[in-house]
């Protein structure tokens, strides 16, 4: 539990420093000027307490490791208003992806590309993530535009005769 909540906590440090304002590589984006000192990260409104409290506490140790204040940018409807915010050059400087936006959002340019990053930083290893989930956040030429913070089953199928045995 404590190497998870370290690679996360890991993983949001990358995914904020790596990303360098990630949305802002969108060319008309002023998000940065504004929040000077500050770190605006959005995200889907959520229903778990557990992932609502370690974001919350990963933000904090983020604050104070990094001196960096962390705004939350809470979406109700993400798709929709993460594309509204990133056409009006208002998106948050860092967002969660679903990696099947991502080919979306690589061809339009607002995402920062993070090996160069990922390469400099001595602790982390690509390989302590599931491959399959890992790569699913990179780009059909094999470059980072994302880190996995999890993962979830979205079908599941079952041979009920072999279940009954």
């Amino acid at each position: 539990m404590m190497k998870k909540m370290r690679k996360t906590l890991f993983g949001l440090s990358i995914l904020c420093l790596g990303m360098g304002l990630a949305a802002c590589g969108s060319k008309n984006s002023d998000s940065s000027k504004s929040n000077e000192g500050s770190l605006t990260v959005g995200f889907w409104k959520g229903d778990s307490t557990s992932e609502d409290s370690a974001r919350k506490k990963a933000f904090e140790n983020f604050e104070k490791e990094y001196n960096v204040k962390v705004v939350e940018k809470v979406y109700n409807d993400y798709d929709t208003q993460l594309m509204t915010d990133l056409v009006g050059g208002t998106a948050p400087d860092v967002f969660y992806v679903d990696a099947s936006n991502l080919p979306s959002l690589t061809e339009k340019g607002v995402l920062e590309e993070l090996d160069t990053y990922i390469e400099s930083e001595k602790n982390f290893d690509t390989e302590d993530f599931y491959e399959p989930i890992f790569n699913s956040f990179k780009s059909t030429d094999g470059k980072i535009y994302g880190i996995p913070k999890d993962y979830s089953t979205l079908a599941l199928s079952y041979n009920k005769e072999l279940l009954s045995k």
